[in-house]
């Protein structure tokens, strides 16, 4: 098996190289990847993948350029630029790398909505008429964008407990 950089050839069959390779002292860092390479991967995303890199940082860019680079062990951004052209794969790799994956779910009023006036009451009423009264939530962590459905949350347990108050005060 001969490995040519950026392909692996076995059998005389070429396959895209996707996996990281070992760290080579003379391939780019981000530093070294000029404007103009940048804008002629930028190009090469607008036209296969349709997307804009106008608005990330260069700095960002380059360094996300860079690693991919260094993952298929590109020694200039010419190599790498005609890789992008050869694999659509290498380009799918690109585009994950620079892009950021936004969840509409929780930026989605209707479905906020449909919690609140029919999710959550279901599942208070249903942990009443099971006898414990309990209703347990776990939390793993926010970096999702559960913030909102924990502030909900929250929104509806103060209002149903203002709701008990109230019944409780009335003789």
């Amino acid at each position: 098996m001969n490995v040519s950089a950026p392909f692996l050839y076995s059998s005389g069959k070429r396959t895209d190289l996707v996996a990281a390779a070992p760290a080579d002292n003379n391939l780019l860092t981000h530093e070294e990847i000029s404007d103009d390479e940048l804008a002629e991967i930028g190009s090469i995303l607008s036209m296969w993948r349709s997307i804009n890199i106008a608005a990330y940082k260069d700095k960002y860019m380059k360094r996300r350029v860079a690693i991919r680079m260094r993952s298929t062990r590109c020694r200039d951004a010419g190599q790498y630029c005609n890789l992008l052209r050869q694999s659509p794969q290498e380009l799918d790799l690109l585009q994950k790398a620079l892009t950021i994956h936004v969840s509409q779910f929780y930026r989605n009023p209707s479905m906020f909505d449909k919690l609140r006036d029919e999710v959550f009451p279901g599942l208070f009423q249903q942990s009443r008429t099971n006898g414990s009264g309990t209703l347990r939530l776990w939390c793993l962590g926010c970096a999702g964008g559960e913030e909102p459905l924990f502030k909900l949350l929250d929104q509806l347990i103060g209002k149903a407990a203002k709701e008990r108050n109230k019944k409780a005060a009335k003789p």
